[in-house]
């Protein structure tokens, strides 16, 4: 089940043309050690998986994708990537993770607590993704070791994306992860969206969506 909420929201975010140098200034910071947890070769899967669906409206597409995962915390010192309204994206209102929780629970009937209660977990603070990443179109990890020559190629890129750990049932059939999307693309909207994962042989599907929020209406479901 899909669910759009609209939303008024204020994006902590400079202009798009310095878009890579702020990305990169961003992620600076290192994590206290006892976060630097890594994510799990499954995590990366899922990430492929929905990598997959984000579809592009021009041939050639650029893409940075922040190599530091969002968090459920809020203001400046979550160390989260970006903030709207001075949140975590994934809670924009200032929900609290109760909130979410049941937000969740009422768009897809037949989620798995556990599955929504590892997101919680895995969420409470901002790891690291690898170059683990497959993608239908040009990516670039955007992480500290940036070499000059790739700067200039991507220094306006057509999409930005940020990405939150994947939570799993135990069984690890199940799966939740939420992506969000600046994009500069033509009939392309910014939005934020949940989506859930289900195990079909050796591969992840989707099997739902919920729009969160979002910043252009232009685009059609």
């Amino acid at each position: 089940m899909d669910r759009r909420i609209k939303r008024k929201i204020r994006i902590v975010y400079p202009g798009f043309t310095a878009l890579l140098m702020i990305l990169c200034a961003a992620i600076m910071s290192a994590l206290p050690a006892d976060i630097q947890t890594e994510v799990s070769a499954e995590e990366y899967q899922v990430y492929n998986a929905v990598l997959g669906l984000v579809q592009l409206s021009k041939d050639d597409a650029h893409v940075v994708i922040n190599d530091k995962t969002l968090n459920l915390q809020c203001g400046e010192k979550s160390e989260n990537p970006v903030l709207l309204n001075g949140c975590s994206p994934m809670r924009v209102s200032n929900e609290s993770l109760e909130e979410i929780t049941n937000f969740l629970g009422e768009n897809w009937p037949d989620l798995n607590k556990s599955t929504a209660q590892d997101f919680g977990k895995k969420n409470q603070a901002s790891t690291r993704i690898r170059e683990h990443i497959s993608t239908p179109w040009k990516h670039l990890l955007v992480g500290d070791d940036i070499k000059d020559s790739d700067s200039k190629e991507w220094a306006s890129p057509d999409m930005a994306i940020f990405a939150s750990r994947v939570g799993f049932n135990p069984q690890n059939t199940e799966a939740i992860v939420y992506l969000l999307d600046f994009s500069y693309l033509e009939n392309v909207p910014t939005e934020g969206d949940y989506f859930l994962f289900r195990r079909v042989g050796k591969g992840w599907q989707p099997k739902g969506r919920i729009t969160y929020f979002q910043k252009d209406q232009s685009k059609s479901e």
